[in-house]
């Protein structure tokens, strides 16, 4: 039969299912379901409604909201939280600490990372991985397979597309999109509402400067080649201005030029675009 341990609230209706465990301490809300074989750790909360599915675990203090579902055989880890209305699916895993949005859903065999985040409404796809201490904004969507490294960040709205892979520390802006089975290297940049079609539509080249902080070149919304690095991200005209304000002919100075011509010929921009459409130069933007 089922066991609940010392000091546990199981609330009106609720139902606890043959060999499923709710630990000391925990709370089973009005009207939530634990059925058969699932566990609930000592602390953890299961909100009003929600149901944790055959086998499935729920970690020490972890918290699942009302209305929330946590499919068969998933794990959700020890201080997690797993809003409102949100979906675990089958065999995914949430890491310690990680958190899923009100509202979003972790497809099957998913895994997201300790102490990651997957924000309101947000979706990642079957089998899809999001890294420890990741970021997913609000409504961007993780496609099926895709992988999302290490403190990675993929801005509100944007999609990473099926088999795409985003990497460790990379940031793709909010409303961005990186197609299917496109690669967004470690430490990359790609800026609000650029699209990355293709692995050539976006180039990581370093450690440059004295900081050893990764170039990134780019397409934009409007496919026009972009630069980012540190705090700058603008056009090529307007990084090489700002590289020679801080660096003149030095060696810093010629390998940033050597990075942006290769990225020039690797993707070729549109048009020639005046410095002004990129951030004003000036010499803190390049690293020294």
């Amino acid at each position: 039969g089922a066991r609940v341990g010392a000091g546990a609230r199981v609330g009106d209706g609720a139902t606890v299912g043959d060999r499923a465990t709710v630990e000391a301490g925990a709370t089973v809300g009005a009207g939530a379901r634990v059925e058969a074989g699932a566990r609930v750790g000592s602390g953890a909360t299961v909100g009003d409604g929600a149901t944790v599915e055959a086998g499935a675990r729920v970690g020490d203090r972890a918290t699942v909201g009302d209305r929330a579902t946590v499919e068969a055989g998933a794990r959700v880890g020890a201080g997690a939280r797993v809003g409102d209305g949100a979906t675990v699916g089958d065999g995914a895993r949430v890491g310690d600490g990680a958190t899923v949005g009100a509202g979003a859903r972790v497809g099957a065999r998913a895994t997201v990372g300790d102490g990651a985040r997957v924000g309101d409404g947000a979706t990642v796809g079957d089998g899809a991985t999001v890294g420890g201490g990741a970021t997913v904004g609000g409504g961007a969507t993780v496609g099926d397979g895709a992988w999302v490294g290490d403190g990675a960040t993929v801005g509100a709205g944007a999609t990473v597309g099926d088999g795409a892979t985003v990497g460790d520390r990379a940031r793709v802006g909010d409303r961005a999109r990186v197609g299917d089975r496109a690669r967004v290297g470690d430490g990359a940049t790609v800026g609000d509402g650029a699209t990355v079609e293709n692995t050539v539509d976006c180039i990581v080249i370093g450690p440059l400067g004295s900081r050893d902080a990764m170039l990134t070149g780019y397409r934009d919304k409007d496919g026009e080649l972009r630069i980012a690095t540190g705090c700058f991200n603008g056009t090529p005209v307007g990084f090489e201005a700002s590289v020679e304000i801080t660096h003149g002919d030095s060696a810093h100075g010629k390998r940033y030029r050597a990075a942006v011509k290769f990225i020039r010929e690797m993707i070729p921009a549109k048009t020639n675009t005046a410095p002004a459409a990129g951030k004003a130069p000036s010499g803190p933007e390049v690293s020294e």
